[in-house]
């Protein structure tokens, strides 16, 4: 069985086993992805996520994004290969949660590797628009007209506002945020508010090749965070509603508490789901 690590000139060969939605992060900064295939055909793959690489005050941490296996064996393998590269990163944890639970054979595998199993609510939701049109802000028809879209935003000053946001917020935001070009994100359907200087919030939204949406950024800092978050979503919403059918997939990782109360607070009824959740600690470099 042979280890090919995935970069942007050998995805296309991958891409198919991967998933577009998966294969669209290999080439992206802080995003690692292997595949194991046995002549010449992939049989497992794993992507991971680290976070904290370049941070000395904290720990490099690495997230399983999302893995295959058409075996427990094949499975091992690339776990062994996984724990050899990320030592290269100085990872001292490695955790990950999933939905779709592993089967018995890979319980064990994972267990074997040195991973601690247990039930927990998944950070990820995923809602149509459909439930988002359903909620009593999206009845209010209009916002302020300091909440705009970022189609008419200039490069430099949507830069800019992206390095506010890393040093002016305390969430918990994506690794290469700074990294990400404009384009990355649906100009219609994303905001940001104007504060007539500057940028002091922002809500992005990523339109995955699958045609799911993804909201990439929550975050406000101007002179009412709380009012203009909520100001910011109806307009996303209005925006999406316009463009895109009732049944569109639309996912929100709850990255930190802060999120958690906000989703809880739109949606009281409508829980996580339940999830896997591993953790190893791992040796580092």
């Amino acid at each position: 069985m042979e280890i090919v690590h995935l970069s942007k000139e050998n995805l296309y060969e991958y891409e198919d086993f991967l998933g577009a939605d998966i294969a669209e992060n290999i080439g992206r900064e802080f995003y690692r992805g292997m595949v194991a295939c046995e002549g010449g055909e992939p049989e497992a793959g794993l992507i991971w996520e680290l976070t904290g690489l370049y941070d000395d005050m904290s720990q490099t941490l690495s997230r399983i994004e999302w893995y295959h296996a058409e075996d427990a064996e094949s499975l091992e393998f690339l776990l062994d290969t996984y724990t050899y590269t990320i030592s290269k990163d100085g990872v001292e944890k490695s955790f990950f949660e999933f939905e779709e639970p592993p089967t018995p054979e890979e319980r064990e595998v994972f267990t074997g590797a040195g991973f601690e199993l247990s039930g927990t609510e998944s950070r990820r939701m995923e809602l149509r628009l459909s439930d988002l049109k359903a909620l009593k802000l999206a009845k209010k028809l209009k916002t302020p007209p300091f909440i705009k879209s970022i189609n008419g935003l200039v490069k430099k000053t949507f830069a800019r506002g992206m390095t506010d946001c890393i040093y002016n917020t305390d969430r918990e935001l994506q690794q290469d945020l700074i990294d990400l070009p404009m384009e990355w994100y649906d100009g219609d359907v994303s905001c940001y508010e104007d504060t007539d200087t500057q940028c002091g919030g922002f809500l992005l939204v990523h339109g995955c090749p699958s045609g799911k949406l993804r909201i990439e950024l929550l975050s406000d800092w101007g002179p009412d965070p709380r009012i203009n978050l909520l100001r910011m979503i109806r307009f996303s919403l209005k925006q999406a509603c316009d463009k895109y059918p009732d049944d569109t997939r639309v996912e929100i990782i709850r990255r930190d508490n802060a999120l958690v109360n906000l989703m809880s607070y739109l949606f009281p009824d409508m829980p996580g789901r339940s999830a896997v959740r591993g953790v190893r600690e791992e040796e580092g470099e």
